[in-house]
């Protein structure tokens, strides 16, 4: 990732990832969030610092924009390229400063969930019996609403659409109402926008969860019983849906900010599961991992699952690729029981 600089690092609140590479003479696209050691102020005093951080920075003839996250983080960032050798004497301050617990570079995250399986239950495979031993048990996830954050659901689909109402509710947190008699989605959080992308990877990922054509496909016919054969894992809950991803975008906008906030937001709607196929590059522990950690402290009836990556079991491909936020200590991290289709 662009930005990392701190070989130097000698004070106590750089990351790893900042200390860890050599930085190059002149940084293209700098981002650093500032993680700060209180949660009591407000968010005036917040973006006071923050500002008071970017004024800083002109003392040391570096040009720092502010974006503001929530009362205990912020990211200053550059919009052109800056001379690395301005950067040890600024960052030592922000390091030295008493307000500062964490410098680390902002998380990029991206899609993963890139090779589905239908191994849950019982580790079918196309050229095996299908097996459902959790769903013979009437383990269906009846009165269950999972939250899920992605790049988009196209609630017309069949797995998903009501058979009554045209659309779920749909708006930004606290704007609306969810709708728990909803078929399938009882609410669905604008943070990008209210599509999915050309890729469908949120569509995708809400049907291995929670889809169910059962309203809409009946009878017997090679159609029908595939679709059946493809309903979701737990095919009779529903799904409060967060869309992080403006549609024809490369990047999951919709994350950049507080992490806590968006499962918060969730909780509120009801979900006591929130499922995530998305993650960083990152193999440590960051302020995002942080963030699962302490929302799962603080709401213990809370479940977080959250997929460990792509990169995993691939030839050639170093130890080491299960990634933030996944590396968080009080959820679940899931990987794929297979990588491709060539095991079968």
């Amino acid at each position: 990732m662009t930005g990392r600089v701190l070989q130097w690092a000698r004070g106590n609140a750089a990351s790893p990832e900042l200390e860890s590479e050599t930085h190059p003479s002149s940084v293209k696209s700098f981002r650093l969030k500032v993680i700060l050691s209180k949660k009591d102020r407000s968010d005036n005093e917040a973006q006071n610092l923050c500002n008071e951080f970017a004024d800083e920075a002109r003392n040391h003839q570096l040009t720092l924009n502010c974006r503001f996250i929530s009362n205990d983080r912020f990211v200053l960032y550059a919009n052109e390229a800056v001379d690395s050798s301005l950067l040890p004497s600024f960052l030592e301050y922000l390091s030295q400063h008493h307000e500062t617990v964490l410098l680390e570079q902002p998380a990029e995250f991206r899609l993963f969930d890139e090779y589905a399986s239908s191994l849950c239950q019982s580790s079918f495979a196309p050229n095996l019996p299908a097996s459902n031993p959790i769903w013979a048990k009437g383990i269906l996830g009846d009165n269950q609403i999972v939250g899920c954050a992605d790049s988009g659901l196209d609630w017309n689909h069949c797995y998903f659409a009501d058979g009554t109402l045209a659309a779920p509710p749909t708006g930004r947190s606290g704007s609306f109402s969810v709708n728990v008699t909803a078929r399938k989605v009882i609410g669905y959080e604008s943070i990008s926008d209210a599509l999915d992308d050309v890729d469908g990877h949120g569509t995708h990922v809400v049907g291995s969860m929670i889809g169910n054509p059962d309203f809409f496909v009946t009878g017997s016919s090679a159609d029908a019983i595939a679709m059946q054969a493809n309903k979701g894992s737990a095919p009779s809950a529903k799904v409060y849906f967060q869309d992080v991803e403006k549609t024809g975008g490369n990047s999951l906008d919709g994350l950049s900010g507080s992490l806590y906030n968006l499962f918060k937001s969730a909780y509120k709607a009801g979900a006591r599961i929130h499922s995530d196929s998305w993650g960083s590059s990152e193999n440590s522990y960051t302020s995002e991992a942080a963030e699962l950690d302490q929302f799962v402290w603080d709401n213990n009836d809370f479940l977080i699952l959250v997929a460990a990556g792509n990169d995993g079991a691939k030839e050639n491909t170093p130890s080491g690729t299960v990634a933030s936020p996944a590396t968080a200590k009080n959820i679940i991290s899931v990987g794929a029981s297979q990588t491709t289709t060539n095991g079968w």
